[in-house]
């Protein structure tokens, strides 16, 4: 992420966000992701910015800031079994504009700072299915660090006019991180307005 881009990112967590605790409410908790995978996870952060400040250009950017659309991030930790996730919903005007965001946000996604781990390699993954969403991008990267081999798991996914993102890593699989996408994309499902409208318009 260039210098420019973090400062506008960061000027975009400030000042008012009217939209969110709804964007807020879209996002797992830690009863979800123990639900999904198990063990004993806790809440590790949480932040929210005003979308498209970061891609001014952008058509979609555009027509979320004309909507006052606010992304919503949380991250996750399992100290014990060194696990870590977060996930991020981001909406948008429209489905359509979920897959020309989805190309920019694959490469522009916030690391999990918490996870000390070093690059082994990394190769683009599909998944077959996922509840009720579109897949939009998949990332497989394998990773070494104190606890000794790991992966990281980037997906990315459309629910409607919802742009949503999981990050798993650690000593996971990627069955792990499927059922953590598939639990967002639920949770989306019922919680966003608008989400059951354009179903009955399809």
């Amino acid at each position: 992420m260039s210098f420019e881009r973090r400062a506008r990112w960061m000027m975009a967590q400030l000042g008012r966000k009217p939209g969110r605790h709804s964007s807020e409410d879209l996002l797992l908790d830690v009863a979800d992701v123990t639900d999904a995978v198990g063990g004993h996870w806790e809440k590790l952060d949480g932040r929210t910015w005003r979308t498209g400040e970061g891609d001014r250009e952008a058509p979609w950017a555009q027509r979320a800031r004309g909507m006052a659309s606010v992304t919503a991030w949380r991250s996750f930790g399992n100290k014990a079994e060194s696990r870590w996730i977060w996930c991020q919903v981001v909406p948008l005007a429209s489905a359509s504009d979920v897959g020309a965001a989805a190309r920019d946000i694959a490469d522009k996604a916030i690391p999990n700072r918490s996870a000390k781990v070093k690059l082994v390699s990394t190769r683009e993954i599909e998944v077959a299915e996922l509840s009720g969403a579109v897949f939009l991008f998949g990332r497989e990267q394998q990773t070494a660090g104190s606890t000794g081999a790991g992966f990281s798991y980037l997906l990315g996914f459309g629910v409607g006019s919802v742009l949503a993102v999981v990050s798993y890593s650690g000593t996971t699989t990627l069955g792990d991180a499927v059922a953590v996408a598939d639990a967002l994309s639920w949770r989306v499902q019922e919680r966003h307005e608008g989400i059951a409208d354009e179903a009955d318009d399809e």
